[in-house]
């Protein structure tokens, strides 16, 4: 309120988007355009607070778009509460039906506009460190007889073009299986394939399909992540005449380098 009283502003970070948190040099900058008259503003207990954790789902599968219940045991998206079904720049229609599991499959057919795009999208965040392991994968049914392109991802954090991983879909090259016939196919992607740009602490879209030209019948269901873990993985190791059992299975990744120990020796 501009009623030159003070008061106290507290302002998200996840609404500066665009914002590479890791890499940011100023702390604190205002500007303005050019005013039509002079003014006075004043700023004072400038300050950062840790952020609240976001939700972590573990010890199971996560649904994305599901109606199997056994495929969202950890936790689901939940269109309108937590996430939101983003179709870029109206590229494409949606309808429902002829599912292989539930009622409502994402019948996919573009506008006519050179290329399509869709992602569901997570208001806060998901923490899915839980699924940054070997066992874990990304799970969908599609089918589809178009001959076009396309390529399924993931992505976090809230930088454009950061930390963002895609699956290309290429006719007689298709990966994982997936054959063009109109029939529908259970997909299933190693999260390991799609590691090496993700964040998982800080997941942002969970899954997006992107093709350039267009599309007819491309149908897609059942999406979920399979695979959560309750912790960290680790084995008993010998460090020098100690033995100690907290060794991340996956290396630097998890915090140490060779020849450091991961832990403390109390």
């Amino acid at each position: 309120m501009r009623d030159g009283a003070w008061h106290h502003v507290a302002i998200p970070l996840s609404g500066f988007e665009g914002v590479d948190m890791e890499t940011v040099q100023t702390l604190f900058s205002l500007s303005s355009p050019a005013p039509a008259e002079a003014f006075e503003i004043a700023v004072d207990n400038i300050y950062l607070t840790e952020s609240e954790p976001l939700p972590a789902p573990q010890d199971g599968s996560f649904g994305i778009y599901t109606e199997t219940d056994t495929n969202s045991s950890a936790g689901t998206l939940v269109e309108g509460e937590d996430s939101d079904l983003f179709i870029w720049e109206g590229t494409l229609n949606l309808s429902h039906g002829n599912a292989p599991e539930g009622d409502s499959a994402l019948n996919l057919a573009s506008t006519g506009l050179g290329w399509f795009g869709m992602g569901f999208a997570d208001r806060e965040g998901f923490d899915l460190s839980a699924f940054d392991n070997e066992e874990a994968a990304l799970h969908f049914s599609m089918r589809t007889t178009d001959q076009t392109e396309f390529r399924i991802g993931m992505k976090s954090g809230n930088v454009q073009d950061i930390g963002q991983t895609w699956v290309t879909f290429s006719p007689g090259s298709d990966p994982y299986g997936f054959s063009r016939d109109g029939q529908w196919h259970h997909i299933a992607i190693p999260m390991t394939d799609l590691a090496a740009d993700l964040e998982f602490a800080d997941m942002r879209q969970l899954f997006q399909v992107l093709g350039i030209g267009e599309v007819s019948d491309p149908s897609i269901d059942n999406i979920y992540l399979s695979g959560g873990d309750s912790g960290e993985k680790c084995k008993t190791v010998r460090w020098k005449k100690g033995r100690h059992k907290c060794l991340p299975l996956r290396g630097e990744k998890r915090g140490w380098k060779k020849g450091k120990p991961p832990f403390n020796r109390d």
